[in-house]
């Protein structure tokens, strides 16, 4: 039975208040993969997830990667941290690889008497004698095998490491309201002020008709494709017609696009107030299109309080 190997980043970076976040990429982890079953283990400086159904292997790895908050992630075979094991495991796993190789040695658990080093050319050593196709080469290798032993008694190896998509969990550094609209620059900030760990409320902004419905669904599904990595949301969706017909009947033509920025940013912030959200996240781009000045985006942002 295989192991998948979670190992976070950034996290590890953090201090007395470590602990926080790990617990919020934890229930992250099992939110995203509450439809499969597992056995999730805590293991220091790793997350761990066992006796799972290997025909849905490919579907759970997918699922972690677009995790924020993970780094990456590696299916290990699991053995008792003794010698035999280690060698017997060793042999196994690369019995059928040809080519050059090498062993990477990760000695977490220093009760273990031999070094990395030592260990790695232990290993190495008996792969060598198992597996004649093989050659050792340790600046250009076809295969490392990774050998990763832990605290509790364990060791988990493997050949690969498939890369997560980094940050910190997402809601454990609050929550933003995001403008979301069916271009490119909001989906995009709404992704990257994710990354940072914010769980996000979405607002669009609908004026029917002069925005089609087939413009709406746009935005819907380019929030159900930032669910993936954001988790679950809810699109506020915002009936704005009547406010652009009064603005427009109003107000000079010459501020129609500003004034209509800054209704828009009182709404947010409303929005905002009634979740508890502390930001809005505009995707706003300096110099982009005409109206997205400095003076132009300090007016906008000058309705509200939030950040």
């Amino acid at each position: 039975m295989n192991t998948i190997l979670i190992r976070y980043g950034e996290i590890f970076l953090k201090g007395n208040n470590r602990g926080y976040f790990e617990s919020a990429l934890a229930k992250n982890i099992r939110t995203a993969l509450e439809n499969f079953k597992f056995k999730f283990v805590r293991a220091q400086n790793r997350f761990l997830i066992e006796d799972y159904d290997e025909a849905y292997e490919t579907d759970i790895i997918d699922k972690l990667t677009k995790i924020f908050g993970i780094h990456s992630v590696s299916v290990a075979v699991k053995v008792k941290s003794t010698e035999e094991e280690l060698e017997k495991a060793a042999v196994l796993m690369m019995k059928d690889k040809s080519g050059t190789f090498r062993v990477t040695v990760n000695r977490a658990d220093k009760r273990i008497q031999k070094s990395s080093m030592e260990l790695a050319a232990q290993l190495g050593g008996a792969v060598l004698e198992s597996n004649p196709n093989l050659t050792v080469n340790l600046h250009v290798f076809d295969t490392d095998l990774y050998v990763d032993i832990r605290e509790n008694g364990r060791s988990y190896l493997f050949t690969d490491k498939i890369m997560g998509a980094g940050g910190m969990p997402v809601g454990a550094n609050g929550v933003a309201v995001t403008l979301l609209s069916g271009g490119i620059d909001s989906p995009v900030s709404t992704y990257m002020i994710a990354k940072r760990g914010v769980r996000l409320i979405p607002v669009h902004f609908f004026s029917f008709p002069y925005t089609s419905e087939q413009a709406k669904q746009k935005v819907i599904e380019l929030a159900r494709l930032l669910t993936v990595y954001c988790g679950r949301m809810t699109i506020e969706v915002v009936p704005f017609t009547h406010i652009q017909e009064e603005i427009r009947a109003k107000c000079d033509e010459d501020y129609f696009t500003l004034i209509m920025r800054r209704f828009m940013m009182r709404i947010a912030q409303k929005i905002a107030d009634a979740n508890g959200a502390k930001a809005i996240v505009t995707g706003e781009n300096l110099g982009q299109v005409a109206s997205q000045t400095m003076e132009a985006m300090a007016s906008t942002q000058a309705v509200t309080d939030l950040p």
